[in-house]
């Protein structure tokens, strides 16, 4: 279950391979994607993409403009566990006891970028879940043993807009920001899928 930033829609994967997307004004899903033949075991959203695992040991890249299939990847050993995209695209997933970061996955084909960036794997510790830092070149990795880090040159944008969230605010500003953020509360009727019809 992730939600897209870019117009709040949520999307969910399930036991038959479906990802659903989901507004909060109706009861039914807005778009249904079939996109593996097992059950999805993660997914994550970056930009017009949409990055999905699937039980079967495959990873796929989704075009959510088209809502159509792009390219694939195959893990090793084991199914993906989870999967974590950056603020710059590079794709994190988690495997079995092994972790691999790639980049530029958005841009090329399987054929120009067949091995991944970084690859770190944890002896005997299966990996549980994967998740970036924003605006930092760290990855969180949780796994059976506990918690492990790494350093992903690159993963984050080096400059942070102060206005959209700020890593040193103070407590005058945090205040500011949740009065703010209150006022300008999106209407759950502006949840929709093109987010240029608002």
């Amino acid at each position: 279950l992730r939600q897209n930033p870019n117009n709040a829609v949520v999307h969910m994967g399930d036991s038959s391979g479906r990802v659903t997307l989901w507004t909060p004004t109706l009861r039914e899903p807005v778009v249904t994607m079939s996109c593996h033949p097992g059950h999805v075991t993660s997914l994550d959203v970056h930009g017009n993409y949409m990055v999905t695992c699937g039980s079967e040991g495959m990873w796929k890249i989704h075009d959510l403009r088209k809502y159509g299939f792009v390219h694939q990847f195959k893990t090793y050993g084991h199914a993906p566990s989870d999967v974590d995209v950056s603020m710059t695209g590079m794709v994190a997933v988690g495997f079995g006891d092994h972790v691999q970061i790639w980049r530029n996955v958005f841009t090329q084909s399987w054929q120009d970028n067949n091995r991944p960036y970084l690859e770190q794997h944890f002896n005997g510790a299966g990996v549980n879940s994967v998740r970036f830092r924003p605006y930092e070149d760290v990855l969180g990795v949780g796994h059976s043993g506990g918690f492990g880090s790494m350093l992903v040159p690159g993963a984050g944008f080096a400059n942070f807009d102060s206005f959209e969230a700020n890593p040193f605010e103070t407590k005058r500003q945090r205040r500011e920001r949740e009065v703010r953020g209150l006022l300008e509360k999106l209407q759950p009727d502006s949840i929709m899928l093109d987010p240029g019809k608002i």
